[in-house]
């Protein structure tokens, strides 16, 4: 095949072809789990004051992992004199789909207890030749964990046994993945109940309920009032409103409303974009210990748009990656 360029002829091989660099695609090859990484990260360095805290923000990440269907890495076993440390199984995992019945590889405690190490990026193989050149799975974390709490034979997991790890017992497990829902915050079940009916198309009703729950101090019955100020949806239309409305909610914590808030101030003045900036990073801050999938996802998108891309084109690629695993 030849191609024609600044008058001359230029030739590649048969059978190649020109692509375009593909987006990176969120998972373990490529970029990991960066909110459970992180919160695992402010864990250690949590003094005993916040340690509880701490732990409960990763109980927090893992959930937002389960919801936006993260994967994680399994070393295998490996028959005897079959290991070499020199070959790229982390970055070329078997899929969970063709793995068969292959046995995972354990790690097993001074007392007995067996634990399945499970890794949130290929590179954290690395940290020890015991799992360096292993064959390695590349499989759901809801599946690994359903699967430990089944088995009578493993008694829970660590994430990324080689640095800064967590371990996690089957009686965490079974509550991250089987406890019962929270008793509702005052104004919850009027936010609720707002939503059914703007979902149904009634948005003076559904305005209704969100004041309601604005006035019992819940800030999604805020945040979701001033959208439909901001829309004209069952209300009159106010930006003014729409603004104070946010900013109660943002005052109260609510993320969403930081990002509403950032997104006005680009649109006002877009020559200006520092103030969003600022408004995004306190957001930022508080998704630390708050992530959901309904929050976490734009984030990461807001920060690639407006700060990533000027800083990193890499870590503006990963976090539109995790973006859109997540939308």
């Amino acid at each position: 095949m030849a191609k024609r360029a600044a008058g001359h002829i230029r030739f590649r091989p048969v059978g190649t072809k020109q692509k375009g660099t593909a987006a990176p695609k969120y998972g373990p090859t490529v970029t990991g789990s960066p909110m459970v990484e992180q919160t695992v990260e402010r864990l250690y360095q949590a003094g005993p004051e916040d340690s509880l805290e701490r732990f409960w923000s990763l109980m927090s990440a893992l959930n937002y992992a389960i919801q936006i269907e993260t994967d994680v890495l399994i070393p295998l076993e490996l028959a005897p004199g079959v290991h070499d440390a020199a070959a790229p199984w982390g970055e070329h995992p078997i899929p969970a789909e063709r793995a068969g019945a292959l046995r995972y590889w354990e790690l097993q405690t001074d007392k007995g207890k067996r634990f399945l190490p499970l890794f949130t990026r290929s590179s954290a193989l690395t940290g020890s030749q015991s799992t360096a050149g292993r064959p390695v799975v590349q499989r759901r974390l809801l599946d690994v964990m359903e699967y430990v709490l089944d088995s009578d034979r493993l008694d829970g997991v660590v994430l990324n046994p080689w640095g800064r790890s967590a371990t996690l017992d089957k009686s965490i497990l079974r509550g991250l993945l089987r406890a019962e829902d929270a008793e509702p915050d005052p104004g919850d079940e009027e936010a609720l109940k707002g939503r059914e009916a703007a979902r149904n198309g009634d948005f003076s009703a559904a305005a209704d309920w969100f004041l309601a729950s604005s006035e019992m101090g819940c800030p999604t019955g805020a945040r979701l009032l001033a959208e439909c100020t901001f829309a004209g949806l069952g209300v009159k239309k106010s930006l003014p409103g729409a603004i104070r409305l946010w900013k109660q909610a943002a005052d109260a914590g609510d993320i969403l409303s930081m990002i509403a808030l950032g997104d006005r101030s680009l649109e006002s003045a877009p020559e200006d974009p520092g103030r969003a900036l600022l408004l995004y990073r306190r957001a930022q801050e508080l998704a630390a210990d708050q992530a959901d999938i309904e929050t976490r996802p734009l984030l990461c998108l807001r920060l690639a748009q407006h700060e990533a891309r000027y800083t990193s084109a890499r870590e503006a690629l990963l976090l539109l990656a995790e973006a859109r695993q997540g939308f």
